[in-house]
């Protein structure tokens, strides 16, 4: 697997948030990359942005037309989606 790339369970995930994003159709979508707290501050914010950014990819190779942006956890960039109105998170069936 490539550094930045989806797992199997994060293309999953992405495959279900394409499907509820195709019925919702915002215009505007703020993907916020996530890690855990192991490996030091700079490897876990480089390594958020750069899941954000295979995430976006991915939504763009499946036809999401919305604008989109990736940013790292606790990015200044953030704040935009703080006083946005939450959207519910899809959640699995199975």
């Amino acid at each position: 697997m490539r550094l930045g790339a989806l797992t199997k369970i994060g293309e999953d995930a992405a495959n279900e948030l394409a499907e509820f994003l195709r019925t919702q159709k915002p215009n505007v979508i703020t993907v916020v990359g996530h890690t855990d707290h192991v490996g030091g501050e700079a490897y876990n914010l480089d390594l958020s942005k750069r899941r954000a950014a295979a995430v976006v990819e991915f939504l763009k190779g499946q036809n999401i037309s919305a604008r989109m942006t990736a940013v790292e956890r606790d990015s200044p960039n953030r704040e935009s989606c703080r006083k946005t109105r939450p959207t519910p998170r899809p959640r699995s069936t199975s």
